[in-house]
C-alpha cells in the first residue's frame, strides 16, 4: 500500500480519535452519492488528495470519497487483511450461510453496484463489531475493475481458503 492510503486513512482516523462528529456526519451524508453530489464530503476528500494526472485523479477521488463515507459509519481501527478476511471472521463468528451469500454478492459486484453493496457489508461488519482494514480497502478499490480480477480472487481466497494461510498484499504488477 502507498502513501496516499496511509495519509488519507490517517486523516480519517484522527477524526475518530478527536471525536469530530460533525465532520464524520458530513462524510456519512455522502453515502450512496457519487463525487459531485455531496459537496461537503467532496471538498474534505479532494483537499487531501495529491496532484495526479487525469483520469487517475478522478478515480482516486471517487475511491477516497467512497472510503470516507464508509469509514464514517464504522470508524473502528484494528482490522487486518482484506474484506474477504473480515467476512471470514463474520462467518466463523456467526456460523451461518448468510455471510457467505452476502460475500458472494459483494464479490460479483461491478463498479456501479459496489458502493451500495459495500455499504451493506460495512453495516453488517459494524453490527458484529468486526473491524475493517481501511487502508487495505482503499488500496483494493483502485484495482476493483482490473481485468484479472486479482482483488476479488484475493478476497475469495481469504474467505474460503484455510484461515491458517497468511495473507500477502498483492500488487498490480504481480498479478
Amino acid at each position: 500500500m502507498g502513501k496516499l492510503e496511509d495519509r488519507f486513512i490517517g486523516d480519517l482516523e484522527r477524526l475518530h480519535h478527536e471525536d469530530d462528529r460533525a465532520t464524520l456526519a458530513r462524510l456519512r451524508r455522502g453515502l450512496g452519492k457519487p463525487v459531485g453530489f455531496c459537496p461537503e464530503r467532496d471538498g474534505w476528500v479532494c483537499s487531501r488528495l495529491p496532484s495526479l494526472p487525469e483520469p487517475e485523479f478522478t478515480r482516486r477521488w471517487n475511491d477516497c470519497a467512497l472510503t470516507a463515507s464508509l469509514f464514517a459509519i464504522h470508524p473502528e481501527a484494528g482490522g487486518q487483511g482484506n474484506l474477504g478476511a473480515s467476512f471470514r471472521r463474520l462467518k466463523d463468528d456467526s456460523g451461518g450461510d448468510g455471510a457467505e451469500r452476502r460475500f458472494a454478492v459483494l464479490l460479483d459486484s461491478d463498479q456501479e453496484d459496489l458502493p451500495g453493496r459495500l455499504r451493506h457489508a460495512v453495516t453488517l461488519l459494524k453490527s458484529k463489531d468486526i473491524p475493517i482494514d481501511w487502508r487495505r480497502l482503499l488500496y483494493d478499490l483502485q484495482y476493483w475493475d482490473h481485468p484479472t480480477r486479482f482483488v476479488q480472487r484475493h478476497w475469495a481466497r481469504d474467505f474460503w481458503a484455510n484461515a491458517e494461510h497468511p495473507e500477502q498484499v498483492p500488487t498490480a504488477g504481480t498479478e
